[in-house]
């Protein structure tokens, strides 16, 4: 469904490696036969807090796309009004609710056509939806997302 989004992020996204990752030295051939990658969890378990939410432009493009991909939206799936409130903020889901981008259900929030037409509009800069996904899912620090001590990110 938000198939768009993802294409114009993925190739470069996924050239991106954290810090940790990257080596200079190349893996064994039995390290490389044997090695299982590690199990990444993309379930949103941070937000950010209010202080350091992302309000306008790049930044903010990228933590709402963070915040659609992770938490299913952009693949149909509803979201608790609530828990989108704690990651994006409560006048985020207002505001995308007023103009019918997110559309109240019993199940939670869904993301509507229009919903899904705006957001894939926009360009999303791949190196901060990586610092995104990672504050969001890992809570790490990161200062690209303005995520600079842990006190700026809460477990949810």
């Amino acid at each position: 469904m938000f198939a768009q989004l993802t294409a114009k992020t993925a190739t470069q996204a996924a050239t991106i490696k954290p810090a940790a990752q990257a080596s200079s030295k190349p893996a064994s051939k039995r390290t490389a036969s044997k090695a299982k990658p590690a199990a990444v969890s993309m379930e949103i378990k941070y937000a950010i807090q209010d202080f350091a939410r992302p309000r306008a432009g790049a930044a903010l493009i990228a933590h709402t796309a963070a915040f659609l991909e992770l938490s299913g939206l952009a693949d149909g799936k509803a979201v608790p009004k609530a828990q989108a409130a704690k990651v994006i903020g409560a006048r985020a889901v207002q505001y995308h609710t007023d103009n019918g981008n997110f559309m109240p259900t019993d199940k939670g929030l869904t993301l509507t056509e229009k919903g899904e037409m705006f957001f894939i509009s926009r360009v999303t800069e791949p190196e901060l939806l990586f610092a995104y996904r990672e504050v969001l899912t890992t809570g790490k620090v990161n200062a690209l997302a303005n995520v600079k001590t842990e006190a700026a990110r809460i477990a949810i």
